[in-house]
């Protein structure tokens, strides 16, 4: 399976140790879980906060619990304006898709991979090719995990692809951290929130992990 421009960086890593320590958060940890295996309920998850809350933490926490329950595929996205590749929308879909293909032999044998794919694909065909019709023909209960969506430009280019095609995918959720004062992000999750596409978990605080 070639690496379609995975960036290995941003994905959650079982070495990386930033996660809530055990008895912490359990509350938002337990309420995505409840969310997350709940078919009937909103697609996308938006949790938010400004900075220092912990949204991070709890995404990877979140990823980790899923994937060692074993009751969802997950594959997660770790935005970060400090690094090119990991603020560029074009690199979301490659990443996840690789990750999935890994995991999942259905993911794997529905992914359609053009002979000649490029990162200068259309963002709207790269989704579409590499996750949305691989994810709707394999039918595996999924959670994708895109940490920090606002500090990618454009990422509300992202999350209309993801309210504009949830339907056609019953099966998978979004789980998508971002913080409440980013413009185009916000404007369009506030749209989402009226349509009842979205679950909000506010985080007003600072969080200081117990020592």
């Amino acid at each position: 399976m070639t690496t379609l421009g995975y960036v290995p960086e941003a994905q959650d890593r079982p070495d990386d140790d930033r996660v809530c320590p055990r008895g912490t958060r359990e509350s938002i940890l337990a309420d995505i879980e409840t969310w997350a295996g709940d078919c009937s309920g909103p697609p996308i998850y938006w949790l938010t906060g400004p900075r220092h809350t912990g949204k991070s933490t709890i995404a990877r926490t979140i990823a980790r619990r899923l994937s060692d329950n074993r009751s969802s595929l997950v594959a997660s996205f770790f935005c970060s304006q400090d690094s090119e590749d990991r603020r560029n929308l074009l690199s979301i879909a490659p990443t996840l898709a690789f990750q999935l293909g890994h995991r999942c032999p259905k993911f794997r044998s529905a992914l359609r991979i053009r002979k000649e794919y490029h990162s200068s694909f259309k963002l709207e065909d790269q989704m579409s090719d590499l996750l949305f019709q691989p994810l709707r023909e394999s039918a595996v209960s999924t959670t994708i995990v895109i940490d920090a969506l606002d500090e990618c430009k454009d990422g509300e280019r992202i999350l209309s692809l993801l309210w504009r095609t949830a339907s056609e995918l019953p099966k998978v959720k979004f789980l998508v951290t971002a913080r409440p004062e980013h413009g185009g992000v916000q404007q369009l999750f506030n749209l989402l929130c009226e349509l009842g596409m979205v679950h909000v978990f506010f985080l007003r605080r600072q969080w200081v992990p117990p020592k």
